[in-house]
């Protein structure tokens, strides 16, 4: 309970919030937050000290900007990169002059349509997930400044909106004839096509995929680092970039994955002397994904099959592991994920070959059961 008067709680995710009632004319109420109660109870002390002209001075351009430079060091340096990106092209062309103590819900709900409705710096509609990243940010800036003053139902956000990625899958035929390409004069940058097509491999692990991580004898390799190209820090204008390699997305991405029969031998007439050789080139210099995912479309139009991106051997290697009974978890495991539902819902897309058996499958137990089709 708060203490009388005070208008203090303790909030179900351990935080503590308070609220003031700040003497502007349309009454402003904001929300203090911190650790503990008296962390929040200075706080709100000091807000209340704090002249109304200088809380409705602060923009939201600089609450984007102390709470970016606040999570810098905690985060990973394409976390980083990725919010300052949806920042710059999303939050500050529509809202960045606007001053925080003018956001309200009928101001940031015309925000999100707006995104969703393709009114954004580039003019490409966004995808579900990506309003909902601009509105985390939004919403943690605005926080984390000391106010709040509006509040988004985010089951409004249910719906798709138009930017919606396209999944795609090779077809049985396509993965074929890449195979076919891929294991005729093999050399590195083919063995990396296939162990993706065959592991679920990313791009970035591919990349940074040294030879030390291969165990030939145990026919395993392991996952421990991703390479990718982020913009330098503190390049505000988005145009310098740089290749990094650090830690996979998560702790989940962290994995050993088993490598099939049929790589065994290829991989072994590659292998070099030095280990730390990187996989896709055999030596000290790597391949960067941009390149690499350059040479897999020149491969994918020599084979004759629609171009398509790198990602879409991932999708396809979950898709062919349930297809021929490999449970979700397994699948889950291998990739890399953190929740089964996760690879459910992303990675694994049946095919019409899949739903038609399906269906035939049905239709066989029912007249297995003795009841034909049609009968009443």
């Amino acid at each position: 309970m708060p203490k009388r008067g005070e208008n203090i709680y303790k909030r179900k995710d351990g935080r503590w919030e308070g609220r003031i009632l700040l003497h502007t004319p349309n009454g402003k109420r904001i929300s203090v937050y911190g650790k503990t109660y008296r962390e929040v109870r200075d706080r709100m002390q000091e807000k209340k000290r704090k002249p109304v002209t200088d809380v409705c001075r602060e923009r939201v351009s600089d609450a984007t900007d102390l709470w970016l430079a606040s999570k810098e060091r905690g985060l990973k340096a394409s976390s980083v990169a990725k919010y300052r990106n949806l920042i710059r092209q999303h939050i500050l062309p529509l809202l960045g002059k606007r001053r925080i103590c003018e956001l309200d819900r009928d101001t940031v709900t015309g925000f999100i349509r707006a995104l969703s409705c393709g009114q954004t710096e580039s003019g490409t509609l966004l995808t579900q997930k990506t309003v909902r990243d601009v509105l985390m940010i939004l919403e943690k800036s605005v926080r984390f400044a000391g106010e709040l003053s509006f509040s988004v139902d985010k089951k409004g956000l249910a719906g798709k909106t138009g930017g919606g990625k396209r999944i795609t899958v090779l077809s049985a035929g396509e993965q074929s004839r890449l195979e076919q390409h891929l294991l005729t004069d093999t050399d590195e940058k083919k063995l990396g096509l296939l162990l993706c097509l065959y592991t679920g491999l990313r791009i970035g692990e591919i990349c940074a995929m040294r030879w030390e991580c291969i165990d030939l004898c145990e026919k395993t390799l392991s996952v421990n680092v991703t390479m990718q190209r982020l913009q330098i820090a503190g390049d505000t204008a988005g145009q310098r970039t740089e290749v990094i390699e650090s830690a996979p997305k998560s702790d989940d991405s962290k994995r050993v994955i088993p490598i099939a029969d049929f790589l065994i031998e290829p991989l072994r007439k590659r292998k070099p002397l030095l280990q730390s050789a990187y996989f896709l080139t055999g030596s000290e210099q790597y391949i960067e994904p941009r390149s690499y995912e350059n040479y897999y479309k020149r491969v994918l139009q020599a084979t004759g099959i629609p171009v398509c991106k790198f990602h879409t051997l991932r999708h396809t290697f979950a898709t062919r592991c349930i297809e021929s009974g490999t449970d979700a978890k397994t699948v889950s495991v291998l990739l890399g994920h953190s929740t089964v539902k996760l690879t459910l819902d992303r990675y694994v897309h049946p095919t019409m070959n899949a739903k038609q058996a399906s269906i035939n499958r049905m239709a066989m137990s029912r007249q297995v059961c003795g009841q034909a089709p049609g009968a009443e």
